[in-house]
Order: C-alpha cells, then sequence, then structure tokens
C-alpha cells in the first residue's frame, strides 16, 4: 500500500507517493519532512510506480552526462519529458514529467544497492526545475554562513569548493557550513536569501534553515590570490553555469535568466583567483565586506 511523504525545501512543498519506506531510504530528507497540504500548494507531485508507460517512440535525446554513478539521459517532446540514469552494472531507473515538472512517474529498479541515491537524485531534478518558475534556483556550490549572512562558493568540480569552504571554517570561528553541494537560491522582497536542502555532495550537511545571501563567488585555481568584483553581464555570466536548468528549454531558461537578473541587482558577485591556503580565504571575507561599505 502506498504512503505518501510531505516535504518543504526552500518553502516550496512537494508529495512523493511510493510503496517504499521513504524515511529509511532518504534519510537526507528527514529534516525536510512536513504535514500533509492541498494538492494547490504543491510544487510537484510525484508518484513511485511498478511501472510507467514506455513512451520513448516521439522523444528526441536532448543531452547526456556522467556523474558518480553513471550517466543521466535526458528525452523530450512537446509535452514531457523522461530522465533515465543508468549505471554501470546494468541497472536503469526511468522518470517522467510534463514539461513543468508539476505531475512526474518514477520507476525504481528496486534490486538496485544505491536505490536511495537514484530516488534523490531524480528529485533533486525535479526539484531544481520546477522551482524555476516560481523564481527559485538549485546552484551548484558551497555555502556557508558567517554573522547572519551565506556566501556562495561556486566553480567546476575539482576547483576547491569544499576545501574554500572549510578554509573559511578554519578561519572565522564564528561559521558555518549551510550545504556543500546544492544550496537553494530565492528573492523575496529585493532580498535574496539561500536555504539549505537535502542535496550536499560528499558531506552530510542537511540543515531546513534560510539566511540572507550575502553573495556569490566563482573559484577558479591560480598561483595568487586576488578578488575580481563582476558586475552587470559578467556577474550574470559567472553565476550562470553554476544554475541548474534545461538548457534547450525556452521557458525554463528565460524564468532562470530573469531571476539571476533580480539576484545580480541585490547581491555582490565576484571571480577568486586564489590557492588552497587561508589567504584566499582571508581576501574573499575582505572583499565581500568592502561591497557593504
Amino acid at each position: 500500500m502506498n504512503e505518501t511523504y510531505h516535504y518543504c525545501i526552500a518553502d516550496f512543498r512537494f508529495s512523493v507517493s511510493c510503496i517504499l519506506d521513504l524515511d529509511n531510504l532518504l534519510p537526507s530528507f528527514s529534516t525536510f519532512r512536513t504535514k500533509s497540504c492541498c494538492k494547490e500548494e504543491r510544487l510537484f507531485v510525484m508518484d513511485v510506480l511498478p511501472r510507467i508507460p514506455e513512451s520513448m517512440d516521439d522523444m528526441v535525446e536532448m543531452d547526456v552526462s556522467d556523474n558518480d554513478m553513471g550517466q543521466v539521459r535526458l528525452l523530450g517532446n512537446p509535452d514531457s519529458y523522461c530522465i533515465e540514469l543508468k549505471y554501470e552494472d546494468g541497472m536503469v531507473h526511468r522518470m517522467q514529467a510534463d514539461k513543468s515538472f508539476t505531475s512526474i512517474q518514477v520507476q525504481l529498479c528496486r534490486q538496485d544497492r544505491y536505490l536511495g541515491e537514484a530516488l534523490s537524485s531524480m528529485l533533486r531534478i525535479a526539484f531544481s526545475q520546477a522551482i524555476l518558475s516560481y523564481g527559485g534556483i538549485s546552484v551548484h556550490a558551497s555555502a556557508v554562513t558567517r554573522m547572519d549572512s551565506t556566501y556562495l562558493f561556486m566553480g567546476k568540480s575539482g576547483t576547491g569548493k569544499s576545501t574554500h569552504a572549510s578554509l573559511w571554517l578554519n578561519c572565522f570561528p564564528d561559521s558555518e557550513l549551510l550545504n556543500d553541494d546544492n544550496p537553494i537560491i530565492r528573492i523575496q522582497k529585493q532580498t535574496a536569501y539561500v536555504y539549505g536542502s537535502p542535496w550536499s555532495g560528499k558531506t552530510p550537511c542537511y540543515k531546513n534553515k534560510r539566511t540572507r545571501l550575502g553573495g556569490a563567488v566563482r573559484l577558479v585555481q591560480a598561483k595568487e590570490n586576488r578578488f575580481m568584483l563582476q558586475e552587470s553581464e559578467n556577474a550574470f555570466i559567472t553565476l550562470l553555469p553554476g544554475c541548474s536548468v534545461i538548457h534547450k528549454d525556452i521557458v525554463l531558461y528565460n524564468h532562470l535568466c530573469n531571476t539571476l537578473i533580480e539576484l545580480i541587482a541585490v547581491i555582490p558577485v565576484g571571480v577568486l583567483l586564489c590557492k588552497p591556503e587561508q589567504e584566499a580565504a582571508l581576501t574573499c571575507e575582505v572583499a565581500f565586506k568592502a561591497t557593504l561599505a
């Protein structure tokens, strides 16, 4: 018998209907579990089913990417999307959704020992696209809170986001890690906020908290430590690569662009040339302070 689980992330509510024990399968979501709400209040409804209809005939492959667990394949037609997670051991999980990611069906390969990780990945994909229409952004970054403001450290995989976050935690005893992989951004009454999420990469940090967003910086490995403030279109270009969006979906992409335009008007954005040392964290912190002067 199916049970419906309700969650609230970044003040967005959604539900997952499933025969599985999600409290056990998705431990990082426990902090975000909430009471039931009416269907109209939900960002999306996800049904985990034994099987979902095959609808691949009219779908076009839009993107293929790799992650730590295997391959993610995105297919689409004018009305819907299909996402496949293919693992090296042959396991395949599928998700189908309408174009706005409000109605979602999932078929899981139940014998997979990474079943929880697969469902969490599907929820992350669905959530990151569904929030775009409501001014939310799921960003690939480490987030550190200090003195009631949170700062985002962005960059390509391997550029040292987690390392830089650790440097802040070591340099500033009054700082704490909010999230180490996928914090959520929202703008409310011309103020940008950042939220914790159940997706924090390899670092278990699943805080259901909201703080003011103090700034964002893209890290670039270099032989010096130097902060360069970015403005206007340069700030936009600095943030865009770290935001989750289906780039070929014009509607979702335009929602993201509109939110980013609002965002760069209310927070400082920078590029930090840096080495993996404490001086880099000090340089970054001083630069952010200077933007408030």
